[in-house]
């Protein structure tokens, strides 16, 4: 039996090449039941992955993205690379952490082609006045409303002030550790921190008092 660490490459997959072995599985985790379902060829497992994630990964994204229609599109996009790399996956992982690693990757590169867009627009509007670039919009409506947390509980208009306060990448840990409570190695993991776990409580904390 050969083990791995839960290595993520720029996708959020293994870097690691497991053929020919055997690893743990883990079996107290509902995300991975389904995900070695799916792996066995049942599709219906990733209906019922996008049931018990979607309403988190939403609250989650939109608090990056602040768009309803590119928060759906990164959803859905999430999933289409969860169901094409089901096969990289490995039941050691803990879903979750997995998932919104892709999701987060995902959200940051739209983040950057925004900017190019809107580089580009700039510079278009400068040499041709009379030619307006118009993003694409989808009327799309299959996810829960952003002002939802996961356990169906609306966001106190409070906390949602508190929250628009603080720095982005404050924000993100707020969200993860106390609205979708990750602890706090599944939050470095998430973020792509390759840093000391004293540091990693540091920020955590920095956080969660900027927050108060």
């Amino acid at each position: 039996v050969k083990t791995t660490e839960n290595k993520f490459n720029s996708d959020g997959f293994t870097t690691e090449n497991n053929v020919g072995y055997v690893t743990p599985t883990n079996i107290t985790d509902i995300g991975n039941r389904y995900m070695s379902a799916l792996q066995s060829g049942d599709r219906k497992a990733l209906a019922r992955l996008m049931e018990l994630y979607n309403s988190r990964l939403y609250s989650f994204i939109y608090r990056i993205i602040r768009d309803t229609v590119t928060v759906e599109d990164i959803i859905q996009e999430t999933w289409i690379r969860v169901y094409e790399h089901r096969f990289d996956y490995m039941l050691t992982y803990k879903f979750s952490t997995y998932l919104f690693t892709i999701a987060r990757r995902k959200a940051l590169s739209e983040i950057r082609r925004r900017n190019v867009r809107s580089i580009m627009r700039s510079l278009t509007q400068k040499d041709q006045s009379n030619d307006m670039l118009e993003d694409l919009d989808f009327e799309q409506n299959t996810f829960v409303s952003p002002d939802v947390f996961a356990d169906g509980k609306l966001t106190a208009p409070i906390v949602e002030k508190a929250l628009n306060k603080i720095p982005d990448h404050q924000r993100e840990i707020v969200v993860l550790r106390d609205v979708e409570g990750f602890e706090n190695d599944e939050i470095a993991e998430i973020l792509g921190w390759k840093i000391p776990q004293g540091t990693i409580r540091k920020r955590v904390h920095d956080a969660r008092e900027a927050f108060k």
